[in-house]
């Protein structure tokens, strides 16, 4: 479909995953609260909610 990046956040967890690269061959997993990279841009989890 072209989308270059997927960002799955699975809130009951307090996980997401980032995938990029073309075909989704790169994946970083990370938890509510951890900065991680998406893109060019920094993405600051912590303010991310689980669902209690």
């Amino acid at each position: 479909m072209g989308i270059p990046i997927y960002l799955p956040i699975a809130p009951r967890k307090g996980t997401g995953i980032v995938h990029d690269e073309p075909g989704y061959t790169s994946r970083t997993e990370f938890a509510f609260g951890d900065t991680v990279t998406v893109s060019l841009w920094p993405l600051d989890t912590g303010v991310l909610r689980a669902y209690t």
